[in-house]
């Protein structure tokens, strides 16, 4: 499964790179997609820059630069699972090795891939605005039809990116058993002697598993709930 999640990523990532600029009926220049910064974030202009001394910074610069560094919340969230390899430690060959190979491996791949793909679709964005502001709330979907015209293209784009998302869930989900098994086999969570069950026929511990699903659930019901949540 592992496997199959990981060359599923690939694939959508190759079919959207060369797609997307290939189908965009027009081109942003390179000053716009390197030199230019749009603010969105409602940072105005003389906001914190205000609050700072004047030696460091005041006005629009800082604002960007406080908008930048915020931005990059979402640069976080793509690496927060970094370290789920550790936790499958006692399940991996060699891990004094593998473990590394596979942490450095995935900021590697990660930094190309998100480099490239980046590039290619601000290349290809034609109207900045139209994108904040769409009525379905999900800007790379108004982006995938700005760029192939129709929307039936826009949500196969999106499909291949789902299904990315779902081979992803599908890892956390795996790690995030481990770590709960290995809290309860420590005694470190309540009723630990029933969640440290490992099942013998699958060979896998399908009560904490079960146990971190639940409580992801509940906190996951968290964004439902609150709009303000639910864009955090």
């Amino acid at each position: 499964m592992g496997q199959l999640a990981f060359w599923t990523s690939l694939v959508s990532f190759v079919v959207i790179l060369i797609a997307v600029p290939a189908k965009a009926p027009t081109h942003q220049n390179a000053k716009f997609v390197f030199a230019n910064f749009v603010n969105n974030t409602g940072w105005s202009q003389n906001g914190i820059g205000k609050t700072l001394p004047c030696f460091i910074s005041t006005g629009k610069n800082i604002d960007n630069l406080v908008a930048f560094i915020v931005g990059l919340i979402n640069t976080n969230w793509a690496f927060a699972c970094l370290d789920c390899a550790t936790h499958l430690s006692e399940e991996i060959a060699h891990p004094e090795r593998m473990i590394p190979v596979a942490i450095l491996g995935t900021v590697a791949i990660g930094f190309i891939t998100s480099w490239t793909y980046s590039v290619a679709l601000f290349f290809s964005m034609n109207n900045v605005d139209d994108l904040v502001g769409t009525s379905t709330g999900v800007p790379i979907l108004a982006l995938f039809q700005q760029a192939m015209g129709s929307k039936g293209g826009a949500i196969a784009l999106e499909a291949l990116i789902m299904v990315t998302g779902i081979g992803c869930q599908i890892s956390c989900h795996t790690w995030q058993s481990r770590l709960a098994w290995s809290f309860a086999r420590d005694g470190g969570i309540p009723f630990s002697s029933f969640f440290s069950h490992v099942d013998r026929q699958v060979n896998v511990p399908i009560r904490a598993h079960f146990m971190s699903c639940v409580i992801v659930t509940i906190v996951g019901c968290l964004y439902l709930g609150s709009y303000t949540a639910f864009n955090r």
